[in-house]
């Protein structure tokens, strides 16, 4: 967004004004334990400053509304690099910059994302995970979703004839149904053959659970300083496993050696 878009959203925007109690709320809401930020100053300081000082935050933030300005100096952070434990530690491409913010401006920050957030979820998609309070990545990761396709025609061939025969044709209110010869069924690829059915629900499966297994790297299910074995097993079995043996029952014994 430009500034000319910025500038004119900001004059429509009426001025808000800030009450103590959601003052005192974005001060709780910050983590406890963190960093100073570039002036020395952390949330503890502020949480265990007293009543007066709340009252006096309480009017420089509504002051700060009122005139539509942020000063210069609350737009300053603490910039520390930090390692992303791979690659060459004397490398500076293998470090990332953690920003310490000062703590006026996070209660600022919440206090803005009470209105932001009141707008944008209205405008979020449905599938949108991260940022988003009461839910996680976590959630949009492993999705079994039952998918509403049009209805097509399989011509399944019996595995006693060695002649494909001519597809069937089926009306549904004089329209002809697509002819397909792969299309999913309770999430199974059903084909024109038990073998390929197998084939392809081996290789979705395969797929898929190779998908889970891989969004839960950023939870720790990894070898080098991950979760630990029994917690990385229980993730396997309960995410990654059922995905990996759904539909199983499509695949048959046969008294043929494998190629």
């Amino acid at each position: 967004m430009d500034y000319v878009s910025i500038k004119r959203i900001s004059e429509h925007y009426a001025t808000r004004y800030v009450d103590l109690d959601t003052i005192e709320k974005a001060i709780k809401s910050i983590n406890k334990g963190k960093a100073e930020d570039v002036f020395g100053i952390s949330i503890e300081n502020v949480l265990y400053a007293g009543q007066q000082f709340k009252l006096f935050l309480h009017k420089l933030i509504n002051r700060m509304f009122q005139d539509r300005v942020l000063p210069d100096i609350i737009k300053t952070g603490l910039l520390s690099p930090v390692f992303k434990n791979k690659g060459d530690k004397n490398d500076a491409k293998y470090y990332r910059g953690i920003t310490v913010l000062p703590i006026l401006l996070k209660i600022i920050e919440f206090i803005l994302r009470i209105d932001l957030r009141s707008g944008s979820l209205k405008l979020q998609s449905i599938l949108q995970k991260g940022f988003t309070a009461n839910t996680s990545p976590l959630n949009a990761a492993i999705i079994l979703e039952e998918v509403h396709k049009k209805s097509v025609v399989i011509q399944v061939q019996p595995s006693n004839r060695k002649k494909s025969e001519d597809p069937v044709r089926i009306y549904i209110n004089n329209n002809a149904m697509p002819i397909s010869d792969k299309s999913p069924h309770l999430g199974i690829l059903r084909s024109t053959t038990s073998q390929k059915t197998q084939d392809a629900t081996v290789e979705q499966n395969i797929t898929k659970s190779r998908r889970a297994a891989y969004s839960l790297m950023s939870a720790g299910m990894h070898g080098e300083n991950g979760l630990d074995p029994s917690t990385a097993i229980q993730l396997f079995k309960t995410f990654v496993q059922p995905i990996l043996t759904y539909g199983l029952e499509v695949i048959l014994p046969t008294s043929k050696k494998p190629t």
